[in-house]
This record gives C-alpha cells, sequence and structure tokens, in this order.
C-alpha cells in the first residue's frame, strides 16, 4: 500500500465515522411553517413580572404564553452558520429576566434523548420554572439533574432548587450563568428489550471508533513497516 493511498483510506474512514456521528447526534432541522426569532424579541409573562429571550438568531414552529408558562416546539439556534434542532421547551419566569444562550433536549436519537440540558443568565433573584421535555413517561429522580450556579457549583435540591413529579424543575432566588440538565439516557426503565437493543445507536457509535482507531493502528504500522517516499 503507497503512502499516499494509506493516508487516503484513513480519510476516507474517518469521513465516514463523523458523518455517522453527525447523522445521529444532529438530525433534520428543517420545519414546516417556521417563525424566526432574534435577541431583540422578548417573550414576556405579564402577570408574573417576568420574561425571556434568546441569544442567537432562531426559530419555532410555535410559541404560546398558557398559565403563564411559554410553551416552544420545535426550537432550533442559528450558531456557526448553522440551525441545529432543539426540541421543545416550557419556561416559566417569574420576577427575574432570563436570556437563554443553549438549550437542547429530545434531538439525539430515540436512544439517548432523555439527556437535556439548558444555559441562560438571569437578572432579578426571581423564581425559573422550567421542562426540558426528556424522552421518558417516568418520574425522574433528583439524583439524575444538577443544578449549576455559577459555573462549577452545584446547587443543593430542596433548597435551591426543586424537582416536580412531572420533571419540572423550579429554580429559586439565583443570578448570573445558570445550568440545568439531565443526565439520563436510554429507554424507559420499565423497558423489556435486550440491552443491545436499548442501546443500539451508542453500540453502533462505539463500534465505529472502534473500527477507526483500529484500522488507523493497522496503517500506521504498515508505513512504519513498508516506508514508502513517492507520491
Amino acid at each position: 500500500m503507497k503512502a499516499r493511498e494509506a493516508k487516503l483510506f484513513k480519510l476516507r474512514i474517518v469521513a465516514v465515522t463523523v458523518g455517522f456521528m453527525f447523522l445521529f447526534l444532529y438530525p433534520s432541522a428543517q420545519a414546516q411553517n417556521a417563525t424566526p426569532f432574534t435577541p431583540n424579541d422578548k417573550f414576556i409573562i405579564p402577570q408574573l413580572n417576568g420574561s425571556l429571550n434568546f441569544a442567537f438568531n432562531g426559530t419555532y414552529t410555535s410559541a404560546a404564553l398558557q398559565n403563564d408558562t411559554w410553551f416552544f416546539t420545535d426550537l432550533t439556534l442559528n450558531r456557526n452558520n448553522s440551525s441545529l434542532r432543539l426540541g421543545n421547551l416550557d419556561i416559566s419566569v417569574k420576577d427575574s429576566n432570563i436570556t437563554i444562550f443553549t438549550f437542547y433536549s429530545d434531538r439525539l436519537s430515540a436512544q439517548f434523548n432523555r439527556f437535556g440540558s439548558i444555559r441562560y443568565f438571569a437578572e432579578g433573584a426571581g423564581t425559573q420554572t422550567i421542562n426540558l421535555n426528556i424522552n421518558t413517561t417516568d418520574q425522574t429522580h433528583s439524583s439524575e439533574w444538577g443544578v449549576i450556579n455559577p459555573a462549577g457549583v452545584f446547587l443543593a435540591e430542596g433548597k435551591d432548587w426543586q424537582l416536580l413529579p412531572d420533571n419540572t424543575v423550579i429554580v429559586y432566588g439565583r443570578t448570573g450563568n445558570v445550568t440545568v440538565s439531565h443526565y439520563g439516557f436510554g429507554v424507559d426503565s420499565g423497558s423489556t428489550l435486550p440491552f443491545y437493543m436499548q442501546h443500539s445507536v451508542a453500540l453502533g457509535l462505539l463500534a465505529v471508533l472502534a473500527v477507526t482507531v483500529a484500522a488507523a493502528t493497522i496503517i500506521r504500522f504498515n508505513i512504519r513497516r513498508n516506508p514508502l517516499h513517492g507520491n
């Protein structure tokens, strides 16, 4: 195998791996009847003296204020000249104004979309009520969640935040950068599917990565064993 052919083969494997990862991690973001928004658009909750906006341009298919909660469907944010589908978000803000920098939920494959997170900046020590719409019908446990404020400091559940039975998180009296995350993944805990079916996408990604590493190692060994200097 010539040196150039070996390099091209290695690059092809890497390209296929990256393609698989983007296929699973970033599904199509096209949505019909999407409504655009900008950082200048404020979503106000008059009865609670609260408001929210997004730090980047984006779109949604619907945004409705009901019972002092904003319900966003098919949110996307435009960053680095790309549009990422982020999922659905239900959020209420009381006695504060927040700017949302990142949010993601239900944007991965079915085996992974119990993971979700939101990061926002809060002005005013009010209350934020957030439902990330993670893909589970089960009540989650507080150990699956983390609320960080400021960076690197995990807040105590029951004091600074509360988890409701419907997996809604309420954050109390925090200002500055706040991150709310759910770390679970996989199908519901009551599933009777075999392990390999519950985690087929994860295993598939690991297999692709393993093949890439193995192929790269073989190529490196062959080049060292049979060095060629021609192009």
